[in-house]
Order: C-alpha cells, then sequence, then structure tokens
C-alpha cells in the first residue's frame, strides 16, 4: 500500500515548515499523523480501485468530471492514491494521496513550472473550476 504524501506542491511535491519550539513540531507530526492516516482509510475503502473523478481531474477532462460530479457530487472528497506524469515533462509526474481536487491543482502547478501555457492547461483548468463550485454548492447546503 503506498504511503500517503503531503499535499502536491509544484516543487518538490513535499512541503516543510521548520519551527523553533520542538512541541510545535511534535504537534504539526502528530496533526500531519492524522491526516495521512485519514487518506489511506479512505483510499482504503475502495480497495485498489482509483476513483474516476481523480483520474478524469488530474488528467484535464472536464466533460468527464461534470458528468461524474452530475451523478455524485460527493465524489469530489474521495481520496485517491495514484501518480500521473507531466504532459509537459512526462519524466516528472506527481503521486500521493489526494482528492480530485488537490490532483488537478498540483498537475496544474507542475505543468506551469515546466513551461506550460495558460492555454494548453485550458481543460484542467476547467475541471478545477468545476470541481471548485461544487465544494461551494456543499458549503451552501451545508449551511
Amino acid at each position: 500500500v503506498p504511503t500517503p504524501a503531503p499535499a502536491p506542491s509544484a516543487t518538490n511535491m513535499t512541503r516543510s515548515t521548520t519551527t523553533s519550539n520542538t512541541a510545535t513540531k511534535s504537534n504539526n507530526n502528530d496533526e500531519n499523523d492524522k491526516n495521512n492516516n485519514k487518506k489511506k482509510q479512505e483510499s482504503q475503502r475502495y480497495g485498489n480501485t482509483l476513483p474516476a473523478l481523480v483520474v478524469a481531474s488530474a488528467r484535464g477532462m472536464p466533460s468527464v468530471v461534470q458528468f461524474l460530479l452530475d451523478r455524485n457530487p460527493r465524489l469530489r472528497n474521495e481520496y485517491g492514491t495514484s501518480r500521473f506524469r507531466l504532459f509537459k515533462n512526462s519524466r516528472k509526474s506527481i503521486s500521493g494521496t489526494y482528492t480530485p481536487l488537490e490532483f488537478a491543482t498540483g498537475m496544474m502547478e507542475a505543468e506551469m513550472e515546466y513551461g506550460a501555457s495558460k492555454r494548453e492547461l485550458k481543460a484542467l483548468e476547467q475541471c478545477i473550476r468545476l470541481l471548485r463550485e461544487e465544494g461551494k454548492k456543499e458549503e451552501e447546503g451545508a449551511a
């Protein structure tokens, strides 16, 4: 079972912060462990399957994303563990356990880092917009 990673970052896919207070470090590590465990549990809930919305979001397929969200809006909160190669530089990839929105934004940042233009990322941008809009609807419905 792959180990969950922190949220994707365009540079190295990990984020780190340094503090001088060891208690703060310990608390942050505990919080990160809890988040990673939650992601791992969510990912394992579906066995070794990868949610279709994760794939469609990371690959920039807005019509598929729209279809899946129309069928079941709660899919946007599911975690998937995978690795996706970049289009601009196929030697590079992002990997980890993330939600569809996290994968899509991670791909967008990484592609831009390797020289992709906004025009080239139009489909990925549409996927991100659709996922964010669905999140707003969900928040409004909960309020």
